[in-house]
């Protein structure tokens, strides 16, 4: 028990450290999410460590010498007791099964002729009685308060399912005599109780009566051999049958048509983000090259990475003006990036902007460079400056050589329809002589 209070205790603290650390970093630290987890376990910890402690100083074992019984039919229990004795064996905890009440024979006998009396009722559901059985039975799997299992049997088995479900179609005759079996089992005492039922399909609502009629000479007409049609039921019991034709629903097929159309075009859309934000990755990493080897240059000429900013948004800005680029993402971010520049933003602070808004490791890595420059000069970073551009013209070409790969690999569906064209276009004129 000692060790458990340490635990709990243990527990407890570790809870209210977590708790009280999250808050003190505030609600914009990054913890802030496992501050209600802390608070729940210290909760937990405090609740059981004054439970362990109340049953150290207040509880007390109390020895016992006998468990009581659970009544027939409730069934086992499992007990967990305090065992020990003496030298041999050190105090531990020992699990007990105690089995429910057996019955004595007598009692069983009892409980089983009961039980068959419960069964003969309890079976007819929602019929009056066992003579007039128009509607579905009732199987009931427990008898005489649970201490009774029962299993039924029928006979004819085709009549009746499994679970008291009555197949009128296959009933040829009016009515029908079925024996019931009833397999009564109580803890090792078994029974076999047996009653009949009679089937009345023609005491049925005239309803029911009626649709049972129909069916079973439409099935008469099925059986019939060399009949091109099937010749439907003109007349029950001298009441004229009138069949129709449903019409199409139409209101139903244009409602399902449109919420096809919604979920279609709802996938669509999708598609297309997917598609635009591909082709925006795509051109993002095409303009990286062409953004690093511009700056290297400009820089390298003796302007500083400001002033060769301002100047590739300007030149980028009078391309755009007179129709000569098309649009380009990454010179987009560097135009929200001068911007920034210019609206009074640090430049250090407008470049990591920059990274994080372009979102792909090669942008981030040049906004380092950057940052690093203003952070600390210009000492070596035309170097680092140099190398990037190198490396990503090196990128460039690979990633143009994958996108000719990909290009090449979708012609192949119109090669191979244009293929299939062409084995219809000549066999064609062979299949009609060939019939000729």
């Amino acid at each position: 028990m000692a060790g458990e209070i340490l635990g709990y205790g243990i527990l407890a603290a570790g809870g209210l450290g977590v708790g009280f650390y999250v808050r003190r970093k505030g609600s914009k630290g990054k913890y802030k999410k496992y501050e209600k987890y802390g608070w729940g376990i210290a909760l937990i910890g405090v609740l059981c460590f004054a439970a362990a402690i109340w049953e150290t100083v207040s509880g007390q074992s109390k020895e016992v010498y006998k468990l009581e019984r659970n009544g027939a039919g409730e069934g086992a229990k499992e007990i967990w007791l305090s065992l020990e004795a003496g030298e041999l064996l050190e105090q531990q905890t020992f699990p007990v099964i105690v089995e429910e009440q057996l019955l004595t024979k007598e009692e069983a006998e009892r409980l089983l002729n009961m039980a068959g009396r419960e069964a003969e009722t309890a079976i007819l559901g929602a019929n009056s009685s066992g003579e007039q059985i128009t509607s579905d039975l009732y199987l009931p799997k427990m008898l005489q308060k649970g201490t009774v299992e029962a299993s039924y049997y029928f006979e004819p088995f085709d009549l009746i399912e499994p679970d008291g479900t009555i197949l009128w179609d296959s009933m040829e005759e009016d009515e029908a005599l079925v024996k019931v079996s009833a397999e009564l089992r109580c803890q090792e005492y078994q029974v076999m109780h047996e009653f009949y039922i009679r089937l009345l399909p023609k005491m049925m609502e005239e309803k029911t009566a009626l649709l049972l009629d129909i069916r079973r000479r439409i099935a008469r007409e099925n059986q019939k051999t060399g009949e091109s049609y099937v010749q439907l039921p003109e007349t029950y019991q001298d009441v004229d049958l009138n069949w129709k034709e449903e019409p199409e629903n139409l209101s139903l097929k244009l409602l399902l048509l449109g919420l096809a159309c919604m979920v279609l075009w709802h996938v669509s859309g999708k598609e297309k983000q997917e598609r635009l934000k591909k082709a925006l990755d795509r051109q993002m990493k095409l303009d990286y090259p062409d953004i690093v080897i511009q700056i290297s240059l400009l820089t390298g000429a003796g302007m500083t990475v400001s002033s060769a900013w301002g100047r590739i948004v300007s030149e980028y800005g009078r391309q755009r003006e007179y129709g000569v680029s098309i649009l380009r993402p990454g010179f987009e971010e560097m135009k929200k990036t001068w911007r920034e520049i210019q609206d009074g933003v640090g430049e250090q602070q407008a470049y990591g902007n920059f990274g994080v808004r372009c979102g792909q490791a090669q942008y981030r890595k040049f906004a380092s460079i950057l940052m690093q420059n203003v952070k600390k000069g210009t000492k070596g970073m035309q170097q680092l400056l140099d190398a990037e551009a190198k490396e990503a013209f090196v990128e460039r070409k690979r990633y143009a050589k994958q996108l000719g790969e990909e290009a090449s690999t979708k012609l192949l569906i119109p090669m191979g329809l244009m293929l299939l064209l062409v084995f219809a276009i000549l066999m064609l004129p062979a299949m009609m002589n060939l019939r000729l």
